[in-house]
This record gives structure tokens, C-alpha cells and sequence, in this order.
């Protein structure tokens, strides 16, 4: 539940609650919840004024190595999460680099409705598996940078896949190198004849802020995104990392994409009877 009161106003309440079923058969299986997508970060930012912008977050094939039982995991429900400047999120399994199954995709998402969905077919998680999650945004109506964190008005990129049988791994994310982007900041610094302050002593979200949002900064900043290299967060459910050198790692290659589905409403489909 997110509580957004910024003025607060006093006389509010909520009546949200939960609602918990029991049974007397103990199941098989644990059923566990992970998080997949991009780490609460502003170093992931969404640059303003932009009809499209796209964010992506990998779990690797290191991290499911590394932390899927041998037979897998099978996911049976999703929850999509971005805030109020997200528009569509969409979660593909890739094995081999090649696109697999989609495991969730919204693209008419709206952070006002945000419901848990059963999946129609349960897809199967492999070790070594990678599964992406990439979302879409749009800041048409904001004159400054979006950056990723817990406020509504900061932004986020999350898949809450719904699994069994249940895992250690809690968390699969990723975030861009930190160096690279404090690179992308030089190399503007440079570009714009030093107008912009990009001392250490300044924080990234003001890095941000102090750039001028021409065409260019805007596309380097999204080619920085699709190349540079990533740290993951392969977390246990302990709050740990598991084993294993998680910075500086290469964005996962897929070679082959899954083609785009054709529904009977879009022009040029052929009516079905």
C-alpha cells in the first residue's frame, strides 16, 4: 500500500485490509515472490518533456545459475509496478539469447490499477535463464528529470512474479554502472563547454537536474542505457548477495525476438468470424 500525502491533510483514513485463507492440507510446494526489474535508484532517470522513454532491468543468467533450484521455477502470477509516469511494462524470458515466453505485458498501464494477474500459462524458469523486464514512460507534462526512488513522483520499473517451487532469491535487479553514467556526465560536461556542474560533491539526481535536455544529451543517455555495462542485486531472501562478482557485468544478449502479436481490433488484421 502507498500512502501519498506531500501537503498533509489532516481527516484521511483507510480502510484497506488483508485477507488470509487457511487450510488444513499442507501444500507441496512453498510458493514464493520476487522481484524482477530495475533497483530504486536515480541512477536510473527518465529524461522530461518525452512522449517515450524506455528503462530496462535484467535478472542474468549468472543470477538464476546461481540461484534456481536444478528443476527450475515455475511462475504463475505477475504484479506490474511503475509509478505515475509509467505506461507499459513487459517481462521476457530469454534462454540462449533467444526470446522464449513472455511472462507479463501491459502496454496501456496505468499505476491507478495494479492488480495481481494469474497467468494464463505458467512459464518456467530455467537455471541460467535471463528474464528482462522493460518499461515504458512518458513526461510530456514535466519540465525536470525523473529519477528512479520511492516517491511517486520519483519512478520505478518492477515485476512481482508470483512462483513455486520457493527460492532464496528474493530480488533479481539491476541498475547501470554507476562509472559509466558519471562518464555520460563528463562527456556532456565537455560537449556543453563545461556549463554544467558535475563535481563529485553533487549528487546524481543534481547532476541530472543541471543538464540541458536537447535531443542529444536525451539520446546518449538512452544508448548509455542499452550498452553500458550493469550491477545486478542477486539478493537472498536474507538481504544478502549470493556468491559470486556482480559489478561491472554485460548487459544480456538476445538475438532473437519474439514477433509482435496481431489482434483482430488493429488495421489490417483479417476479421475473425
Amino acid at each position: 500500500v502507498h500512502y501519498h500525502n506531500p501537503l498533509l491533510i489532516s481527516g484521511r483514513h483507510d480502510s484497506s485490509g488483508i485477507r488470509l485463507h487457511y487450510t488444513p492440507s499442507l501444500r507441496r510446494y512453498d510458493a514464493g515472490i520476487m522481484e524482477l526489474g530495475l533497483v530504486y535508484t536515480p541512477i536510473m532517470a527518465i529524461p522530461p518533456k518525452q512522449p517515450i522513454f524506455y528503462l530496462t532491468g535484467y535478472c542474468t543468467s549468472k543470477c538464476t545459475q546461481a540461484a534456481l533450484p536444478p528443476g527450475g521455477i515455475y511462475i504463475f502470477a505477475s504484479q506490474l509496478h511503475t509509478h505515475l509516469a509509467g505506461r507499459g511494462v513487459r517481462t521476457v524470458l530469454v534462454r540462449g539469447g533467444v526470446e522464449l515466453e513472455v511472462v507479463q505485458d501491459d502496454q496501456h498501464f496505468s499505476a491507478e490499477y495494479q492488480p495481481i494477474r494469474v497467468l494464463r500459462k505458467m512459464v518456467n524458469a530455467l537455471q541460467g535463464d535471463v528474464l528482462i523486464t522493460k518499461c515504458t514512460y512518458n513526461t510530456e507534462d514535466r519540465s525536470k528529470p525523473t529519477v528512479g526512488g520511492f516517491g511517486i513522483m520519483e519512478e520505478m520499473c518492477v515485476n512481482y512474479i508470483h512462483y513455486y517451487p520457493r527460492t532464496q532469491l528474493e530480488l533479481c535487479k539491476s541498475h547501470v554502472d554507476p562509472g559509466f553514467l558519471q562518464k555520460y556526465f563528463n562527456f556532456i560536461n565537455r560537449f556543453n563547454g563545461n556549463d554544467q556542474c558535475v563535481c563529485g560533491e553533487v549528487g546524481v539526481t543534481e547532476q541530472f537536474s543541471q543538464l540541458h535536455w536537447d535531443g542529444f544529451t536525451v539520446e546518449v543517455l538512452d544508448s548509455l542505457y542499452n550498452t553500458a555495462p550493469i550491477s545486478m542485486h542477486c539478493n537472498q531472501s536474507i538481504a544478502r548477495l549470493f556468491p559470486g562478482e556482480w559489478e561491472k557485468q554485460p548487459v544480456p544478449e538476445v538475438t532473437s525476438t519474439l514477433a509482435k502479436p496481431r489482434f483482430p481490433c488493429e488495421g489490417g488484421a483479417t476479421p475473425t468470424s
